[in-house]
């Protein structure tokens, strides 16, 4: 018998495999990575907004509102954290300080936060110096957003609001944070208020500045003792004086010891304004200042004068109420005893 032929063999057919087609991956593009996550912060900026809107008034709001922060940092992992989450980073940082009152204990903890956000592109920083071409902190926004949430305050803004965020920026920069750009809009507003001739603005402007003085004033004294300036074109219109101040013959685009005296002068007319609330204000102000140098041991023309009459007036009224203790509260403290 014959052998078989192949088409005749006995047993199962078996059918040739065909390899599937694999439809080559295509990388997504660097742009429409940015475009995802622009839109994934503006998800996460819309929930935050409208949480927002609901008050910090409850330690839980005021805890959510922190550990949304704190969560959404921007990662270092990279070369440079993506500026959307940049962006965000910093709006949610000061929109928390507006809404959390001056003298808020979460205050602070905010500050803390922002330490830790700085502090941590430093050690990243440290670690990856060599690995990596990411700029400094500095360079990634926070004093640029700050600025521009302190111009919108001023055209929209409530009162409280801006002393809200004057208890933020000021402590700020008395941490040390960003301290050259801080200090700049810090000299920004207190023209603002005192170097105007539009004494309305002063008088809605006048309860921050007397917070931004209540937390920083030894700061700004010791730039102004340095003689800081900033003489950068494009933020001269930021620090450049005032009308009222270039009345002064003050000329410098910063800091000085002459504009520091214009600004205690100011505070020291205005306390005796006809308007009740202005007056004490501006009392609370010249106060802030009137120490600042003896505290530093640095000698500020008129401290020494005033201090002298204080004490003067203080001892009279200790002898006077037979009382075992008299401080300012029990006195009517006079701005003038200056000159």
């Amino acid at each position: 018998m014959s052998a078989p032929s192949e088409l005749s063999q006995v047993g199962p057919q078996v059918e040739p495999q065909v390899e599937p087609q694999v439809e080559p991956q295509v990388e997504p593009s660097a742009q429409s990575l940015l475009e995802q996550e622009a839109r994934h912060v503006r998800e996460i900026q819309g929930y935050f907004d409208a949480e927002l809107k609901l008050g910090l008034t409850t330690e839980q709001q005021k805890l959510e509102a922190l550990g949304s922060v704190r969560t959404f940092f921007p990662s270092y992992s990279g070369n440079i954290p993506a500026q959307s989450r940049l962006d965000f980073t910093w709006y949610a940082f000061t929109e928390i300080a507006k809404h959390l009152d001056k003298s808020d204990a979460f205050q602070d903890r905010l500050l803390l936060s922002l330490l830790w956000n700085k502090d941590f592109s430093s050690m990243h920083m440290t670690l990856h110096g060599t690995e990596t071409t990411a700029p400094a902190w500095e360079s990634y926004g926070f004093a640029n957003s700050l600025q521009g949430s302190w111009e919108q305050l001023l055209t929209t803004g409530t009162v409280a609001h801006q002393c809200n965020l004057a208890s933020f920026s000021a402590k700020a920069l008395y941490a040390g944070i960003h301290q050259d750009a801080l200090a700049r809009i810090a000299l920004w507003f207190l023209r603002e208020t005192f170097e105007t001739d539009d004494e309305q603005k002063t008088a809605s402007l006048l309860p921050a500045a007397v917070v931004w003085l209540g937390h920083c004033s030894h700061r700004l004294l010791t730039f102004s003792v340095a003689k800081q300036s900033y003489n950068e074109e494009s933020t001269s219109h930021l620090v450049a004086p005032g009308v009222l101040a270039r009345a002064a013959d003050i000329v410098e685009h910063g800091f000085s010891l002459e504009r520091w005296l214009f600004w205690r002068r100011r505070l020291q007319k205005l306390s005796h304004s006809s308007d009740a609330a202005i007056a004490k204000l501006a009392e609370d102000g010249f106060m802030c200042m009137i120490r600042t140098g003896r505290e530093i041991a640095y000698d500020v023309p008129g401290e020494a004068k005033f201090d002298k009459k204080l004490y003067e007036v203080l001892s009279e009224e200790l002898i006077r109420s037979g009382k075992r203790n008299v401080d300012t509260r029990d006195i009517e403290v006079n701005a003038d005893w200056v000159d």
